[in-house]
């Protein structure tokens, strides 16, 4: 006899050993005990204890069952409901890089409207030329510890894409001064968003829903 599998909504996150992935799947597995060592993940499920590789997902079924799965398994099991691989319902557009230079002006920016939940910041950032996506950036969107907080970068990730960028361009035939002002104050804006969750941490806030004092 064939059987088909009946159709069910799960949450799921991809592991990749970093501390903001871990905050997510913490949240996500709620009050079982998970553990990250190297980088593996070790998850308590009703089944005992599984470990969870890089590029595997941690899965919360419809009764709140939690097990890990492999990436090709899970892919071609599930399909995305409106998270990552979803643009925007109602996007907002951004015009602020067209310089009038012509550099930019094929390209189309635009992102997912700001939470005044979560920061009152927008999440999710598009960019287009034409009908092909250049540009897809997701923020953290909610407090780490909190419960159906999806997982994302950080400034700080952001500013040192850029500085990466420009190292390179002064390590190569376009170096200039115009580049080395750039790269300082690039390097400053990463100082202080760096300062500032030292901050948050030292008074406890880091991660949640706070305010800390600057």
């Amino acid at each position: 006899m064939k059987y088909t599998k009946k159709p069910g909504t799960i949450e799921a996150i991809q592991w990749q050993p970093s501390p903001i992935c871990f905050a997510g799947i913490e949240a996500l597995c709620s009050a079982t005990a998970v553990e990250w060592e190297d980088a593996t993940l070790y998850i308590d499920t009703l089944e005992g204890r599984m470990t969870a590789n890089p590029g595997d997902y941690v899965i919360r079924g419809i009764k709140g069952e939690l097990y890990p799965c492999k990436c090709d398994i899970f892919e071609a099991s599930y399909s995305a409901m409106g998270a990552f691989d979803e643009e925007p319902q109602y996007p907002h557009p951004i015009t602020s890089h067209y310089d009038g230079l012509g550099l930019n002006d094929l390209l189309v920016l635009f992102c997912d409207g700001r939470d005044p939940d979560a920061g009152n910041a927008s999440h999710r950032y598009i960019g287009k030329i034409k009908d092909r996506t250049v540009l897809d950036i997701q923020f953290q969107h909610g407090a780490r510890t909190k419960p159906g907080s999806m997982p994302g970068c950080l400034e700080g990730a952001v500013l040192t894409v850029l500085i990466d960028r420009l190292e390179g361009m002064q390590a190569g035939p376009f170096a200039c001064a115009e580049n080395d002002i750039a790269l300082a104050q690039l390097r400053l804006a990463r100082a202080i968003i760096t300062d500032r969750a030292a901050r948050r941490k030292a008074q406890g806030v880091l991660g949640k829903d706070a305010v800390h004092k600057s």
